[in-house]
């Protein structure tokens, strides 16, 4: 009976193994033909380099609108405007009490605590009635000091001379005047500038529907067509469609067509994250005054020679075949690899120095760049005019190909 038993499982188990053999067998074919097939090439844009389509473009209406008003900051301790230096000053303050109920026709007005001022304001996008906004506050007669003073109810207005806020309120004024028994004074910060923060009431909003319009016009804060074709096509390929179009350096037009299932406030949302590399042109600022340089990216220099004083600077560039596809040996300049594929042209760039004074410098690349340069002159010592009248050399002999803008 033993026997019988041993001699049925060993069946059993036989029988198993030849079930599970094959199932493990199309297992591993399965997983090879998986292997086999060509995977998706993923797309990647290093984050440093990229920005978002909403940092770098404005959206049709989506500016901010400048406000501004006349008004008058009054409680001022003798630190206000004198009517004889300001002669609308009297008119507006006789226009202002009259509107009050005070008639002061023919009487001569003397006060030293009233300021007239210029009151700005920033109005966002889409703001509501009710909603509040910091204004500023700046003298425009011969206060010396608007400390402790209040501004009375001041309207605000548009460019459209449409009236948009209503400001008043106390006055918070950094900068302050200090007078000694002398005569003399003292004048920390801006004591004729102040600031209210929240103090004004949004009382119109501007006419503006969203979410219906068809189209949609975004400007590049910096225009650059090969920018405006980057954020055209990355539009087109998150909504499809060819929605978006770029028109010129500055703008790219995007269309909702007539049915499409989205409105422009989602269309809006969709694509204000997405991410573009802008292109910029190359851009060198000096401050001849600070003696700062600024780059907006690596400037490539071409060959040149510039000796100056006792400094001597040498940019040499040289081309050679680099190695052919099959691993050969390079045959030189101009030259076949070995197998009988030429390789690529490498260029090599030399940069040397000699200042004369045994401060040497000689560095090979694939390119010589403008950073480059600056960095060995600041290690050689020369001043900040010094590196400025170089730069300013190589680009008058074609060497640097970027704009130079002096401040």
């Amino acid at each position: 009976m033993t026997a019988l038993v041993k001699t049925f499982t060993t069946i059993l188990i036989a029988a198993t193994a030849i079930i599970v053999a094959p199932s493990a067998a199309n297992a591993q074919q399965q997983n090879a033909a998986e292997q086999a097939k060509p995977k998706p090439k993923a797309e990647f844009l290093p984050t440093t380099q990229t920005s978002r389509i909403k940092d770098i473009v404005t959206f049709e209406n989506h500016h901010v609108n400048k406000l501004m008003g006349y008004g008058v900051v009054i409680g001022l301790n003798g630190t206000g405007d004198t009517f004889r230096n300001v002669p609308f000053g009297e008119l507006s303050m006789a226009s202002m009490l009259e509107r009050l109920g005070v008639n002061i026709k023919g009487e001569e007005m003397k006060p030293r605590n009233v300021a007239f001022v210029i009151v700005t304001a920033d109005l966002p996008p889409f703001s509501n009635k009710g909603s509040a906004l910091d204004v500023t506050i700046s003298s425009i007669g011969d206060a010396s000091d608007l400390k402790g003073g209040e501004l009375v109810a001041t309207t605000l207005i548009g460019a459209d001379g449409q009236a948009y806020a209503l400001a008043q309120g106390a006055l918070t004024v950094g900068g302050f005047t200090v007078k000694g028994d002398d005569g003399g004074s003292i004048t920390q910060g801006v004591p004729t500038n102040g600031t209210l923060t929240n103090g004004a009431i949004i009382v119109a909003e501007n006419d503006f529907e969203l979410a219906e319009m068809r189209s949609m016009k975004i400007s590049l804060n910096n225009p650059d067509l090969t920018t405006a074709r980057r954020i055209e096509s990355a539009i087109n390929k998150r909504l499809g469609n060819n929605l978006a179009r770029a028109t010129d350096l500055a703008t790219v037009m995007m269309i909702r067509p007539v049915g499409y299932p989205m409105q422009m406030v989602d269309l809006l949302a969709e694509i204000e994250n997405l991410r573009v590399v802008p292109d910029n042109k190359a851009v060198i600022t000096i401050n001849e005054r600070t003696g700062t340089i600024t780059m907006s990216q690596d400037v490539r220099i071409s060959m040149v020679t510039v000796a100056q004083a006792n400094l001597f600077i040498k940019v040499e560039n040289t081309q050679q075949q680099g190695q052919g596809g099959q691993g050969g040996v390079n045959a030189g300049a101009g030259g076949v690899a070995q197998g009988g594929q030429a390789g690529p042209v490498i260029t090599d760039s030399a940069l040397d120095f000699d200042d004369g004074k045994n401060k040497r410098f000689h560095k090979l690349g694939n390119f010589v760049t403008l950073d480059d340069l600056i960095k060995q002159l600041h290690a050689l010592e020369l001043g900040p005019r010094d590196i400025i009248s170089v730069i300013q050399d190589l680009k008058k002999n074609g060497a640097i190909q970027a704009e130079i803008r002096t401040m």
